[in-house]
This record gives C-alpha cells, sequence and structure tokens, in this order.
C-alpha cells in the first residue's frame, strides 16, 4: 500500500469515526489539518480532509484522495475548488460553508 492511498484511507477512517464535529469542533483537528472542497466526477461537490505542511500539498494530496459528499457517499475526487484551515479559516462558498459545518466528519 503506498503513503498516499494510506493517507486516503486514514483520512476516511478519521471522517467516519467522527460523527457530530461541527465547526466548533474544527478546533479539534490535528495541526495542518487542511478541508478541501472538491467536485466529484459526478459533478457533485464533497469533501476531503488532509493533513499536509502547505497549501499546495494540501491541493495536491486532495486532488488524489477520495472525497465524502453531503449524504456520506465517497467518490472519486475530481478537481479541487478550495482548500482551507479551519477553525480560522472559511471557505468562499457560503453554501459550501454551512454544510461542511453541519456535516458528520
Amino acid at each position: 500500500m503506498n503513503v498516499y492511498r494510506f493517507r486516503g484511507i486514514l483520512c476516511l477512517c478519521i471522517a467516519a469515526m467522527t460523527p457530530g464535529m461541527a465547526a466548533a469542533g474544527a478546533r479539534d483537528l490535528p495541526p495542518n489539518a487542511y478541508a478541501c472542497h472538491v467536485m466529484t466526477r459526478t459533478a457533485f461537490p464533497a469533501l476531503v480532509l488532509v493533513q499536509a505542511n502547505d497549501i499546495q500539498q494540501a491541493i495536491a494530496m486532495a486532488q488524489r484522495t477520495p472525497a465524502t459528499t453531503f449524504d456520506g457517499t465517497v467518490a472519486q475526487t475530481f478537481e479541487v475548488v478550495e482548500c482551507i484551515l479551519p477553525p480560522a479559516e472559511k471557505f468562499r462558498n457560503e453554501s459550501f460553508q454551512l454544510h461542511f459545518e453541519k456535516m458528520d466528519r
């Protein structure tokens, strides 16, 4: 298993094991934990959580990591829209930000 696949699986496991974490809970994310707004191959908005040293690395990792849609479906990432460092930063898309705050992660 390569490192990137392991990181993707780790992100999915973290997402599955932390239900009910809202925006306030984002403070509990590990250091350098980026939340990325992505689009799936089926054109649905989705979330990818990655741990990276900087924004460029976060974007690169998010492009290769399976994403979780708002209904909990796991899908392949097609395009990275934006990555942020919560809770200090918020998504530019207000609708996605609201979903992010309500989403089980």
